[in-house]
């Protein structure tokens, strides 16, 4: 009977990981083909073909702006590497979007839902038992800023993470887990500042310029100098288990309540004066009826990056999906994320307690 239970829970939790990894393709393969034209190809060659010094050692942008009418100056001092031609680009997507005020809605809803999937590629990266590229989160990262989060956490991190994640119950170190917010949030302070701040300004390009430069994912290599702990069952990994768990709670509720206060500055300062009271036809007009190709290509992101974020949860607990469907109608889409990741961290650490205690029951009665 043992076996056979085991055989059949193995291939019943190998089969809902094949489906939820081919869902999540599926998901990421789709955004992907539906907003790979995101950026005009006349941004592509411009911004590519940028040299910030000209031959007699003078600062090329005024050339460039003129040589090409219709887009805006970029903080150029953010590009180098992998992230030549990125930071222009994300400049002049983000100067179109700004020519409509429902951009903001959409813009910062992605925002809120980006930080927990960030905070899973950061923590899950940090346990011992883990395997394959879910230890490179910087790759990850720098995948997300090329193509987007949307395309790259359902198409490839989601999936290997299936596969290969660490047991939920395994340490994280406690650095790791407490350095995650501060490395995510400024996506959400930069995408408001973004979307408040007066387009074109130095300012304003330098804010799209840390969001879609280097700096932010390159922190991330911090988190590699804290050793993941020991996957062996002792006393001190216990005790680490323990404090990991519980700061993963913290960190995504407080997550959440950030999520939870841009909601509600996005649902009464800007939605509801707006819109009215019945707002949601008129939101929806906004972002996809009446909306431009570029903002409905962040309206599709938006739902991409919340159906990826509750596979994630799925993967986890079948059972937290209800709650995060729930305190998503209530509190936001990106509350719900994080709240429900809170309540994943809470439930395992009882569970590991219980673990424990039935273990010394045992040991108790063998003696």
């Amino acid at each position: 009977t043992f076996i056979y239970t085991s055989t059949y829970y193995s291939i019943f939790t190998m089969n809902s990981q094949i489906a939820l990894s081919t869902l999540s393709v599926c998901v990421g393969l789709f955004i992907y083909l539906q907003t790979s034209d995101i950026y005009d190809a006349d941004w592509i060659q411009a911004c590519n073909n940028y040299q910030p010094i000209t031959n007699d050692g003078n600062n090329n942008m005024e050339q460039w702006l003129q040589d090409h009418p219709g887009l805006v100056s970029f903080a150029q001092h953010f590009e180098f590497g992998a992230f030549k031609g990125q930071v222009c680009r994300q400049t002049q997507l983000y100067y179109q979007l700004n020519e409509n005020n429902a951009s903001a809605i959409a813009g910062m809803v992605a925002a809120t839902l980006s930080m927990p999937l960030l905070m899973a590629i950061l923590l899950e990266a940090g346990r011992g038992d883990a395997g394959g590229p879910l230890k490179l989160p910087l790759i990850v990262w720098v995948l997300s800023q090329e193509f987007g989060l949307a395309v790259v956490f359902p198409l490839m991190w989601l999936p290997l993470y299936c596969f290969f994640r660490g047991k939920s119950k395994t340490a994280i170190h406690p650095f790791r887990v407490f350095a995650s917010l501060p490395l995510v949030m400024p996506q959400l302070v930069l995408t408001i500042l973004i979307f408040y701040l007066n387009p074109g300004s130095s300012g304003w390009s330098n804010c799209v310029g840390l969001l879609a430069g280097p700096i932010f994912a390159g922190c991330s290599m911090l988190l590699s100098f804290f050793g993941d702990p020991s996957t062996e069952e002792t006393e001190e990994n216990k005790k680490i288990g323990v404090t990991s768990r519980r700061l993963m709670a913290l960190v995504y509720g407080a997550a959440g309540l950030l999520s939870l206060a841009a909601w509600l500055w996005l649902l009464f300062l800007m939605i509801i004066p707006t819109y009215g009271l019945s707002s949601i036809q008129g939101v929806y007009r906004e972002l996809w009826t009446n909306a431009p190709t570029k903002l409905k290509y962040k309206t599709m992101e938006v739902i991409a990056l919340w159906i990826s974020g509750l596979l994630y949860i799925g993967v986890q607990s079948p059972q937290a999906v209800i709650e995060a469907l729930s305190i998503s109608a209530l509190f936001g889409p990106g509350a719900g994320l994080c709240l429900s990741l809170a309540g994943v961290a809470v439930f395992d650490d009882m569970e590991a307690i219980a673990d424990a205690e039935r273990s010394e029951q045992n040991k108790d009665k063998k003696e």
